[in-house]
């Protein structure tokens, strides 16, 4: 099934996840990063031949993904209010969630393979 032009998320925010880890999230045009370390090619493969890897870090930064889909530019510093609504539903998704980066359980997150807790 494909999707219709000009169509929205029914959802508020898209939560982006590394294992348990909050890495960060994206609401309408919006990703904000938390601070996490990431692979990058460096130097990036050619020749049909893959690159090696290199272990890089990202700060809280902010994108605007409808102009710049690559995630170049910083620019959190000219939307702070952006910034702090979206560091809200970071909170809110570590309370839900969890987060192990910053060592938090979240309230709804229960033992794999475990529907109902065992009341036994």
């Amino acid at each position: 099934m494909s999707g219709q032009t000009g169509a929205k998320s029914p959802h508020e925010a898209y939560f982006y996840y590394w294992g348990k880890a909050l890495q960060a999230v994206r609401s309408g045009k919006w990703k904000l990063h938390v601070l996490h370390d990431y692979t990058h090619p460096e130097p990036p493969g050619g020749g049909g031949k893959p690159g090696k890897y290199a272990t890089q870090q990202i700060g809280a930064e902010l994108f605007d993904l409808e102009n710049d889909i690559g995630e170049t530019i910083n620019v959190a510093d000219q939307h702070p209010d952006v910034v702090k609504r979206l560091e809200a539903l970071l909170e809110k998704c570590r309370e839900d969630l969890g987060d192990s980066r910053a060592k938090r359980e979240g309230k709804n997150v229960r033992p794999a393979g475990q529907l109902v807790a065992d009341d036994n």
